[in-house]
Parts: C-alpha cells; sequence; structure tokens
C-alpha cells in the first residue's frame, strides 16, 4: 500500500496560490456559459417528454439511453476502463471490463430517465414501485434515533432518499450543486418531493448538527472527489489513495450516532429495488472508535459492495482526482493532477 500523507504536509488556502491570467479566466466563464445552453435545452425536453412516457417504455428509453452512452461518450468510457485497471488490474478480461462497463452505463441511462420519470407524480409512482430493504436496515429505518446513513454512486442512489422520506422517516441528504444554477433548482425540487431536505454541502456542518440533535437521519453520498481545501482527506481506496469527506466518521463519534452503509441495488428486469449492504456502526461503536477508525471502515464498506455489484458503479466518475508530490504519479489514472494545495 502506498504511504499517505497523513503527517507532515501543510494545506495552503485557495488565496495562497497564484491566480490564472485574467485571460484564461475570462475564456473559462465563456466556455462554462456556453456549456450551459446545450444542458437547459436538454434538461427541458427530457422534462417534457420521458414523464409521459409509461413505465415499462421508460425502462426501455433508459436502457436504450445508456447503449447510446456507452457507444459516444467515448471520454467518459476512457475514463471507466482506467478506474478499472486500478480496481481490477489483470483479475477480470478486457472483455469482462468491456460488460461492466456496458451495464454501468446503462445503469446510468436508467438514473436519468427516473429522475424526469419519478418527478411528475412522485408519490403515486414511488407507492407502485417495488422497493424493499434488507431487514437489518428495515429495523434501523423504522426507529426514530438519530442516524448518519453513507451511500454511493451506486444503483440507484437518488431513490434512496426519496424512499426513506416516503415512509414518513426525517431524514436530509448533503449534495453538492452540479451544473447549472437551473440543473441545480431542479435537482432540488425532485431530493424534496417526498419530504427529504437538502443541505448543500459547502457549511453543511451546522444544519448536520441541527438535524441530528432533532433525531433525523443524514445521508452523505461519499465516494465523490472532496479537495482538501474543503476538508478531504487522502485514504487508501482500492489500493490507491483518493480523497473523502471526513464528516461522516467526526459526527458519528463527537455526537455518538449509528452509521449505515448501504446501496439501492436496481434490477431493470423486474422494475425493483432493494436498499443493501447494510454495514451499521452502531452508536456504542462509533462511541468507543476514533473519527478517523469509522471513516476507513466505512471506505472498507464502499470497496466490498462496489465489489459485489461492480455492474452498477458509476466507473466513468473520475474518482482518483488528484495527487499529491508525496504519492507515484505513474500509479494514477491519465486524468489525476497534481494537488496544488498540499505541500
Amino acid at each position: 500500500m502506498e504511504q499517505e500523507p497523513t503527517t507532515n504536509y501543510k494545506v495552503l488556502t485557495k488565496s495562497e496560490l497564484p491566480h490564472k491570467p485574467a485571460v484564461k479566466r475570462v475564456r473559462h466563464y465563456i466556455k462554462h456559459a456556453m456549456d450551459r445552453i446545450p444542458e437547459a435545452v436538454l434538461f427541458f425536453t427530457a422534462s417534457a417528454l420521458i414523464p409521459r412516457l409509461s413505465r415499462k417504455s421508460a425502462l426501455r428509453f433508459g436502457y436504450g439511453l445508456g447503449s447510446v452512452c456507452y457507444r459516444t461518450l467515448h471520454s467518459y468510457r476512457k475514463i471507466a476502463f482506467a478506474n478499472l485497471d486500478i480496481v481490477y488490474g489483470d483479475a477480470k478480461t478486457a472483455e469482462e471490463k468491456k460488460a461492466i462497463v456496458k451495464a454501468s452505463m446503462r445503469n446510468f441511462g436508467q438514473l436519468i430517465t427516473d429522475y424526469f420519470w419519478f418527478g411528475r407524480n412522485t408519490d403515486s409512482r414511488l407507492g407502485k414501485h417495488n422497493f424493499r430493504c434488507d431487514e437489518n436496515i428495515e429495523e434501523w429505518l423504522s426507529g426514530d434515533k438519530p442516524g448518519i446513513f453513507v451511500t454511493m454512486h451506486l444503483g440507484n442512489w437518488e431513490l434512496a432518499g426519496q424512499y426513506i422520506a416516503s415512509r414518513n422517516r426525517e431524514i436530509c441528504s448533503v449534495y453538492r450543486p452540479i451544473g447549472s444554477s437551473f440543473v441545480s433548482s431542479r435537482l432540488f425540487r425532485f431530493r424534496s418531493a417526498t419530504g427529504q431536505r437538502v443541505i448543500p454541502r459547502e457549511g453543511a456542518i451546522p444544519g448536520i448538527i441541527r438535524a441530528l440533535k432533532h433525531g433525523d437521519l443524514v445521508a452523505f453520498l461519499l465516494d465523490q472527489h472532496t479537495d482538501v481545501t474543503d476538508g478531504g482527506v487522502y485514504r487508501d481506496f482500492f489500493g490507491l489513495p483518493a480523497t473523502f469527506s471526513s464528516a461522516p466518521g467526526i459526527l458519528a463519534h463527537r455526537m455518538g450516532v449509528p452509521v449505515c452503509v448501504a446501496a439501492v441495488l436496481c434490477d431493470m428486469e423486474t422494475d425493483s429495488s432493494i436498499l443493501t449492504g447494510g454495514k451499521v456502526f452502531s452508536a456504542e461503536d462509533c462511541s468507543r472508535m476514533s473519527a478517523e477508525e469509522i471513516n476507513q471502515e466505512i471506505v472498507k464498506a464502499m470497496e466490498k459492495i462496489i465489489l459485489t455489484y461492480p455492474e452498477q458503479w458509476l466507473w466513468m466518475y473520475r474518482r482518483w482526482k488528484r495527487y499529491t508530490r508525496y504519492h507515484d504519479a505513474s500509479k494514477f489514472p491519465y486524468y489525476a493532477k497534481l494537488d496544488e494545495y498540499v505541500v
């Protein structure tokens, strides 16, 4: 295992780095604005058409969308294969990796389709969907005590919060705004359709503490990159350092609340979902363990779920986005860049 820079390094603030030349900043802003135009057009079109489909047609559409993504999104396909090489190396053949990427993109196509389809008449449509939980998670969700729910970009993660909130279980999720403000506002509306509350990741801690003190569940989508300037810490992830938020472990330890690591698996053939995984750390466990130990165990539990259901994880995400001067850059995927904030 590669040595992680857990000590003897400094994290710079954003103001300590040299500013980009004004011309580059202007070009970046223009490109950013232009990219939002097709995004908005596609969003409006999908919002108007997909909710009108029957459930059977929506499933076929999602499958087809994922297949089109595999054939056309070459850059994302390249990222997916690079990530598979990190996790599996030569343990899987090229054909096996290809099958995983195809399935992953089809799962993503269904996720996108379900976002729009369940966005209309959410309560009614979610009530008809065959959604169930593992027994140990069912018992955990049926209570009224606070807890931290950790999930990942696997299966249909967007439905998890919707389902829990539809059962009148108080839950709030921590999210990072994506895309334009228009898209972020629509995603906010979807997540709150059944009563789920959302907390922006920036400055989220006070809201999370209030929710836990109130007896709510707090959900983290934890397998996304978190810059060290935002509290991210490098931890071993499939043998290679990647950054994770430290918030779940810190909050669970300090407040003595339990943690559940799980994922929503989808079966498109039967149109069903199951909340599974079920690694639960009790309140007593979290009080006894250090915050770092909790976070390390969370990452291990996530790894186990991903290895069990690789075809449903979002492989085209730049998970190993940064490396530091303390790491061997040759071991990182082609898309990784030097973390300038760690010195």
